[in-house]
């Protein structure tokens, strides 16, 4: 895989592999830089995230004020594996000028398609504050992060594509008004497949199973579309065996629970994963059981089986799960 580097000013500094090795030592805990691109010298991570299939979004245009006198980004899904990182400094010798021009040679220096590239409001469609906003409150737009580029600030898409990788890159950068720190909001997305072979509740007699033994059961299979409650066509067969469960079990009363990671805001995990919850009931409802029989739940990250601090424990986390009331 071809790696650029991050270029000092005059574009010929290479930061070296000890000098990145020292700044990674002030690394949040199981953070890296990813394979395509190395650090500007003396910036650390402060966030990171990594999950090896997941949907992003990214900015391809400058942002814009629709027909309602809303204000809007221009935006285009992706997905794949998908690693979100924030590099801070507290040093104000380095200006967002310098950063931009070096990200944007490093990626000249992939042969990159440079999809979106600009300084500053007039560039970017408005001043950055609202942009900075308008990104926070998109949960797919660095998975959760908030993203600091309220003033002096630069943002740069683009596609790296060779034979051993296909990949979007956002770069958000900017300084904060009140501290002077200065910020690199990086998110890259390379081609992944999804795997779903290895997801099923299995047949009826393993729910019946699985429920008289422990009274609850991970409902794997059971997929949405992302950051939606909308159930995917791959979870019928699931679907159908716990019809199929409740239909020969007429007696047994059952709560849906939905749960999140802890990935961006309490509250919105929470009704999120209520309306996940309650739209597998709703199906069920569909297919011919009572909904007296089922409740509803949807209680966020307050229930982890796993620590949050990895991409796998963030997964197993994001569940819906019956057990018998």
């Amino acid at each position: 895989m071809r790696i650029s580097k991050i270029l000092g000013w005059s574009y010929a500094a290479l930061l070296s592999a000890a000098a990145s090795a020292a700044f990674a030592q002030q690394d949040v805990k199981g953070s890296s830089d990813h394979p395509l691109l190395t650090r500007y010298p003396g910036f650390t991570i402060s966030k990171y995230a990594s999950v090896e299939f997941d949907k992003a979004e990214i900015m391809v245009g400058p942002a814009f004020v629709d027909e309602n006198n809303k204000r809007q980004l221009d935006l285009m899904s992706v997905e794949g594996a998908v690693t979100n990182i924030k590099y801070s400094y507290g040093g104000e010798d380095v200006s967002t000028y310098a950063l931009f021009a070096n990200y944007r040679k490093a990626l000249e220096a992939m042969d990159a398609d440079i999809i979106f590239s600009c300084e500053g409001p007039d560039e970017c469609g408005m001043h950055g504050v609202f942009i900075n906003n308008m990104v926070n409150d998109k949960p797919a737009a660095y998975r959760g992060f908030r993203v600091n580029i309220p003033e002096d600030f630069a943002i740069l898409t683009g596609t790296v594509s060779n034979s051993e990788t296909f990949a979007h890159i956002m770069i958000a950068l900017g300084t904060h008004p009140g501290t002077g720190r200065r910020y690199v909001n990086q998110s890259i997305i390379t081609s992944a497949a999804l795997e779903t072979d290895k997801l099923g509740i299995g047949s009826l007699g393993d729910l019946t199973k699985g429920l008289e033994d422990t009274g609850s059961i991970v409902l794997d299979g059971v997929l949405f579309d992302f950051d939606t409650a909308d159930l995917k066509s791959e979870s019928e067969p699931v679907l159908s065996v716990l019809r199929e469960f409740l239909v020969t079990s007429p007696d047994v009363s059952v709560f849906i629970v939905g749960h999140s990671d802890d990935t961006g805001a309490y509250e919105y995990n929470v009704e999120l994963s209520q309306r996940r919850a309650s739209a597998v009931v709703a199906d069920l409802v569909a297919r011919g059981i009572p909904e007296a029989r089922m409740k509803a739940i949807g209680i966020g990250p307050v229930s982890p089986v796993a620590k949050n601090d990895t991409p796998e424990g963030q997964a197993l986390n994001r569940r819906v799960e019956m057990v018998v009331q």
